[in-house]
């Protein structure tokens, strides 16, 4: 099983409501940035890098950060008292692995509540056709259910840690609580000149607590339900507990649907899934499955991903998860 092959295995539309924020003329523009494989603060450097030239420094507002292994779609807005001249300039300028294209002048800032969230189209390949039951019964389910468990995944957190075997359910819960990690340095040089970026390690260790809580709050459903189920711990660069699309997975879903912690929800609904399955094209005797879908603004697709996978995987995904049986009383 692989995703992210090429660029169009991973597509992102950011959706904004800006029409009641139209305006004839004004000094903010909104554009719409069409970029592949390239991150979203590179994006808005290499703008940044074109205006310098020509000495404009612009405001620009953004309001996600889109995967870099995509191609994606999303909006920025730019105010300046040259917002003409900075029009005209982008229109002429060819950036490499990106478009960026004039929508409307805007009267006034936009704010969170204006973005809807995002539309995605994701592949997933190079999947062995033994693991397509599963996969088609974790779909159906997904389907129905329409909600899966809000963690921040890798895009968000980036740590290192020491991560042991765990042989029962109060292996995994010591653990937990005792949890200690280290934050992974920013290789990109480029976001110092981002505000948020300097505050980037207070960023991540406030995701992480999101989804150890998370995490203490499935576990905790799951042994006062008494459910049968099995866990799901993911490790890689992250910390997360996912259990098996089951009875026990609608039951925790049904306790945390309308929770939130940290201002964030604990779960995230899914709009408009659907899914189709044929031979993949890539890859000989294999299939693929493409999934289209709309999440709310935060929410992480490659989540959702994550609870679709099988529990008994025959093609290679690498070892980023350790699975752990755990039987109610």
């Amino acid at each position: 099983m692989k995703i992210k092959c090429i660029p169009e295995d991973f597509i992102v539309e950011e959706i904004v409501n800006y029409q009641n924020l139209i305006a004839p003329k004004g000094n903010m523009a909104l554009f719409k940035i069409t970029k592949k494989n390239i991150n979203t603060l590179f994006a808005i450097q290499k703008i940044y890098n074109v205006l310098h030239l020509h000495k404009i420094k612009p405001k620009i507002n953004f309001w996600g950060l889109k995967d870099k292994y995509s191609l994606s779609t999303q909006f920025i807005l730019i105010q300046h008292n040259q917002i003409q001249q900075i029009i005209e300039i982008l229109s002429k300028t060819n950036f490499k692995n990106m478009q960026v294209e004039f929508i409307s002048f805007i009267k006034s800032k936009i704010s969170s509540d204006h973005i809807r969230g995002n539309k995605f189209r994701i592949t997933i390949r190079d999947i062995d056709k033994r693991e397509l039951p599963e996969f088609i019964e974790n779909l159906k389910k997904i389907s129905k259910i329409s909600v899966f468990l809000n963690y921040y995944d890798s895009q968000r957190i980036s740590i290192v840690y020491y991560k042991p075997s765990f042989k029962n359910l109060q292996e995994l819960k010591d653990f937990l609580d005792g949890f200690e990690y280290t934050v992974k340095r920013s290789k990109e040089s480029y976001t110092k000149r981002f505000y948020f970026t300097t505050e980037r390690e207070q960023n991540i260790k406030l995701a992480v607590d999101f989804n150890l809580q998370l995490c203490k709050k499935v576990i905790h459903l799951v042994e006062k339900l008494r459910i049968n189920t099995r866990l799901r711990f993911y490790h890689k660069n992250n910390v997360m507990v996912v259990p098996i699309l089951d009875e026990g997975f609608e039951k925790i879903i049904y306790e945390i649907r309308n929770r939130n912690y940290q201002g964030r929800t604990l779960t995230c609904s899914i709009d408009q899934f659907k899914y189709e399955i044929s031979d993949d094209e890539l890859s000989s005797n294999r299939v693929k499955i493409v999934l289209e879908f709309v999440l709310g603004r935060g929410c992480f697709a490659t989540v959702l991903v994550k609870h679709l996978i099988p529990l008994k995987m025959y093609s290679h995904v690498g070892q980023k998860w350790e699975t752990i049986q755990i039987f109610g009383n």
